[in-house]
């Protein structure tokens, strides 16, 4: 294993890994070659190979080709949702909720 696969922390080297699973998955139940997907994806075996595996290394691009072969671009937008932030949400009630701040009507702000 190389050091950039070694500096990640471990539930983010299992996500990656999980995630190669996934698309594998997505790739069989459309009964698409894995050369069949490559040449949609505009990708090598070898960096479909990576993908699968998990490999930090592969681009977004990749990634986003990938997904889009396989019709499922949309699940970008799931990635890091405000509206799914959980934790991220809660800070913001919390911070909200502080006495002496001007905003203090425990409403989020969604202006991004």
């Amino acid at each position: 294993m190389n050091s950039r696969a070694q500096a990640l922390p471990d539930a983010v080297a299992q996500g990656l890994s999980t995630l190669g699973l996934q698309l594998e998955v997505a790739r069989k139940r459309r009964k698409l070659t894995k050369g069949q997907l490559q040449e949609a994806a505009m990708i090598t075996a070898q960096t479909y190979g990576r993908l699968i595996r998990g490999e930090p290394g592969i681009t977004l691009g990749v990634l986003g080709r990938v997904l889009h072969a396989l019709n499922l671009e949309s699940t970008l937008l799931a990635i890091a949702d405000p509206a799914t932030d959980q934790y991220g949400i809660a800070l913001e009630l919390a911070r909200a909720k502080k006495p002496g701040k001007d905003n203090d009507d425990g409403k989020l702000d969604t202006n991004f």
